[in-house]
């Protein structure tokens, strides 16, 4: 959050010394025409899309006002939840494997005639 504010701060203060070298161009002797209008135009189209590109602005996948580390906090909760469920689901003889699995153990549970290895070297149910 304080790195997005300090880009944020950066931008408008370039767009802001930018703008302010455009009107101090009479005070030197020319007149504002249609290039400073153009200049300017360009330099605030840069600013704003560069401050949107900073806070995410039309990221469907963050609500407004969210960032990216709760989002992603969210979302790691929400597999844990789902994993607590599929493990309260399975069976005793199911969690014993899967005990035997993440033990380092995987003998027994190879040598099991309902499961194998697949192609890609995976233990799955046969």
């Amino acid at each position: 959050m304080e790195i997005r504010l300090a880009a944020t701060r950066y931008i408008w203060g370039a767009f802001a010394v930018i703008i302010l070298g455009l009107l101090a161009t009479p005070i030197f002797g020319s007149s504002l025409g249609l290039a400073h209008v153009i200049i300017a135009a360009v330099v605030a189209l840069g600013a704003f899309l560069g401050t949107g590109m900073i806070w995410a602005w039309g990221d469907p996948n963050l609500s407004q006002g969210a960032n990216v580390e709760s989002s992603a906090r969210k979302q790691k909760r929400g597999s844990v939840e789902r994993l607590a469920d599929e493990i309260d689901s399975m069976s005793d003889e199911d969690l014993q494997r899967l005990r035997l699995r993440l033990s380092g153990d995987v003998r027994e549970v190879l040598t099991t005639p309902e499961y194998g290895l697949s192609d890609e070297g995976e233990l799955m149910r046969r």
